[in-house]
């Protein structure tokens, strides 16, 4: 009776935040959901017209200049839905939506699996799961930054730390290896920011564990971290025909802006002790009428993303802990896994910290909640699987996170928003803060140079095609003629006519610029070829993926083979 009684509670829970979620979605105010539509869109106009895959370059953004982001920004995952949108079945702002939603479950099925493989029970990986979909950095990943790339890693981090722990404690089979490695390659194709995260920290807890090993054993196995370097391996040659074009780009324009983020810095982001608390939206809310003094204690530095209400999981966790730490088997891991959220915690909330460096890459602190929000789901799952734990114990654990993800979303998606305010655009210059591009190129530059026009006067005319740009010339004198088409290296020019190939170069401004031929008359055809790392790496990566699936084949066909013969033997 009293387990039915919990999983009515459970479902309940569930179908309140699925109700909630559900209104919010009406509105599309999500922070970067216009860059992400605009992607899927792009990709979907590359699909129709008959572009080359993966695809590179989006020849249709910003007014056909043409944006580099796949060269940097990893957009496999957003193929189905370009599909889709290419396909005439779906809008551009559906197909979205439904990206969304899928992220959001397969987040919630990915963490379940990861649980199952840290040998978690079911019923305290499915409760733990559902705790860590509707966790406050999932739904501000989901709804409001509308952040799908960093949503496709809260897929794929807790598989790849599962994977490295089953490895790491001595678990070397092939399947944890082939985990880690795809697991990984998935998130580097999904989120490089949150990539360089999770593998920083799997860094350090290889230190950390071979270093105990030497103190206390005098020796270590080795074994394990073999199958490390073997996973990385194969990870580097599954994403190979991403990761070298983009290395190779980075060479060749060296004031390109890959990395540059929105620019802001990131102390700038350092979130206020009061926000763990509460969102932004809700104290905006309390706050309504404060005093000076209040308002000046409890306001954010600068706190554009919502945050909030993260800190009840910990405190109910840290009290559960206190409870029951005579009777809690893995001590050593609760311990663990407490002192680590509150480090990540305190560095959210402290400036000095993000004034080093060393931090800087993954550019704002709440990015170190993906980290929080996983340790905190095997946090619960720890709790709950402890069958001698008392019910008030586990209660009190479970209350932590429901008051977490419901203190979040009533000020924030219910509260402070107006479903009745008109759907949100894009276009093709929705493209963030112009990320990926040469520093030259600035936003109003570009929707100028956007618009081709004509001159009479001229001896050259412009046509614009899907994936090229065709420049017809007329007594030529060997000038240099500057394209409204953004730089990144591999533009290719030659005669329509004839095999004559014409030089590229970069202008001044980060454009394509040609050199016409002396005393010339024709057409030639500027458009994006690629690169012979491109074509090297995407060869690297084709026969990794296909000696995976020969391997794979190979052990099914020995765990078939004692079946075989034993069938026959009974046979006989």
């Amino acid at each position: 009776m009293r387990r039915k009684i919990c999983y009515g509670i459970l479902f309940a829970y569930i179908f309140v935040m699925l109700l909630i979620c559900a209104r919010f979605t009406t509105v599309l105010y999500g922070h970067d959901f216009s860059f992400h539509a605009q992607r899927i869109d792009a990709i979907a106009q590359e699909l129709q017209n008959g572009g080359e895959l993966p695809v590179r370059i989006y020849h249709s953004t910003l007014g056909g200049l043409g944006y580099p982001s796949p060269l940097f920004y990893g957009d496999i995952f957003l193929y189905p839905a370009a599909l889709l949108v290419s396909c005439n079945l779906v809008s551009v702002i559906q197909a979205t939506k439904i990206t969304i939603w899928a992220v959001m479950l397969g987040a919630g099925i990915s963490f379940y699996a990861s649980l199952r493989i840290l040998r978690a029970g079911r019923e305290a990986a499915f409760v733990s799961a559902v705790f860590y979909m509707f966790s406050p950095y999932c739904l501000t990943d989901f709804f409001v930054r509308a952040a799908v790339g960093e949503a496709l890693g809260l897929i794929f981090a807790p598989l790849a730390v599962a994977a490295f722990y089953r490895i790491l404690h001595g678990d070397t089979r092939r399947r944890y290896v082939l985990l880690l490695s795809l697991s990984m390659a998935a998130l580097l194709l999904s989120h490089l920011l949150t990539t360089v995260i999770v593998a920083v920290l799997l860094l350090f807890w290889v230190i950390v564990h071979y270093c105990r090993a030497f103190l206390r054993e005098h020796r270590a196995d080795f074994s394990p971290l073999l199958r490390l370097l073997w996973a990385a391996c194969i990870c580097v040659g599954v994403t190979a025909w991403f990761i070298f074009p983009m290395l190779e780009q980075i060479y060749r324009t060296p004031d390109l802006a890959a990395f540059s983020g929105s620019g802001y810095s990131p102390e700038e982001w350092v979130v206020s002790a009061a926000n763990h608390f509460i969102t932004y939206d809700g104290l905006c809310v309390l706050l309504r009428y404060p005093s000076l003094p209040v308002h000046s204690l409890l306001k954010t530095v600068s706190m554009e993303v919502t945050v909030g209400a993260y800190l009840y999981p910990l405190l109910a966790a840290a009290l559960a802990f206190a409870l029951e730490r005579k009777h809690l088997n893995r001590r050593k891991a609760a311990a663990g896994l407490l002192l680590f959220c509150a480090v990540i915690i305190a560095a959210m909330s402290t400036k000095f910290i993000w004034h080093l460096k060393i931090l800087h890459p993954i550019q704002f602190p709440w990015r170190l909640l993906v980290l929080y929000t996983a340790a905190m789901g095997i946090l619960c799952a720890l709790y709950l699987g402890q069958k001698h734990l008392s019910a008030i114990t586990k209660s009190i654990v479970c209350l932590g996170f429901a008051a977490a993800s419901l203190i979040f979303c009533v000020p924030t998606l219910m509260v402070t928003r107006d479903v009745t305010k008109p759907q949100q655009s894009y276009g093709s210059f929705s493209v963030g803060l112009c990320d990926y591009l040469r520093l030259g190129c600035h936003y109003g530059d570009l929707e100028e140079k956007c618009v081709i026009v004509n001159d009479p006067d001229s001896n050259y005319t412009l046509e614009k095609s899907p994936n090229s740009l065709a420049v017809s010339f007329i007594q030529s004198q060997g000038e240099t003629v500057e394209l409204p088409l953004i730089y990144v290296y591999g533009y290719t020019a030659h005669d329509k006519s004839s095999t004559q190939e014409y030089e590229v170069s970069c202008s001044p401004g980060g454009y394509v610029q040609v050199r016409l031929p002396e005393n010339g008359t024709g057409t030639m055809i500027v458009a994006y070829t690629g690169t012979t790392v491109q074509r090297i790496s995407g060869w690297i990566s084709a026969i990794s993926l296909l000696l995976i699936l020969l391997d794979g084949v190979v052990i099914l066909a020995r765990k078939r083979q004692p079946t075989a013969i034993a069938r026959k033997s009974n046979a006989k």
